[in-house]
């Protein structure tokens, strides 16, 4: 309840996505490249965005969703048949990049400070193939294991709670830019914690 209080602010402050409400699109860009190759849930496909943002932009933030993960023992689809040719040519048809050539991330230096920032698509593919963390986050999720055999196990009330912890992970994270207009309203881990 208290992400969504967060995220409804945001969208009442920004109706129509000028500024502060574009937060709200960490981890989609990815989420939906995802989405459009497996068809899986919306909110598990932007759980793997929000992963692939952390894991090649800021891996402190990475740790603190695997945190959350482990919490909540959630279980979750691997993305079978994936690789990073794949999420880059749905990546060119992204809703949000500003021209054929750009697209914006929501990144995250720390929880709190969320901003957007401008990426040429094949400047970002290098930037990502050239990380360190690129061959054993692939070889980890994007494996060539059958996906419909490993969705199918998945208990329903598990993933229920998964896509919670999905929208709360997006509202903690890019709610948290709300204190860019009132410090009072920042959210923190270690406020989401004190809620559990």
């Amino acid at each position: 309840q208290i992400c969504a209080d967060y995220k409804n602010e945001i969208i009442t402050l920004d109706p129509f996505e000028k500024g502060v409400r574009a937060y709200l699109n960490l981890g989609h860009t990815f989420g939906h490249a995802i989405e459009k190759l497996i068809h899986m849930p919306h909110g598990v496909c932007v759980y793997y965005g929000l992963k692939m943002i952390f894991a090649f932009f800021n891996e402190p933030n990475y740790k603190i969703l695997e945190e959350f993960v482990s919490k909540f023992k959630l279980e979750f689809p691997e993305l079978g048949k994936l690789n990073i040719d794949d999420i880059f040519c749905y990546l060119e048809q992204d809703k949000k990049r500003k021209n054929p050539q750009e697209v914006d991330l929501i990144l995250v230096d720390e929880i709190g400070s969320p901003y957007a920032k401008g990426f040429d698509i094949k400047n970002l593919k290098s930037i990502i193939m050239g990380h360190k963390n690129y061959e054993n986050f692939f070889r980890k999720y994007f494996s060539d294991g059958c996906f419909g055999k490993t969705f199918q196990k998945i208990n329903a009330n598990k993933l229920r709670s998964f896509l919670k912890l999905q929208e709360s992970m997006t509202g903690a994270l890019a709610g948290a830019s709300l204190k860019t207009y009132n410090n009072s309203k920042a959210v923190s881990y270690t406020h989401l914690r004190a809620h559990e």
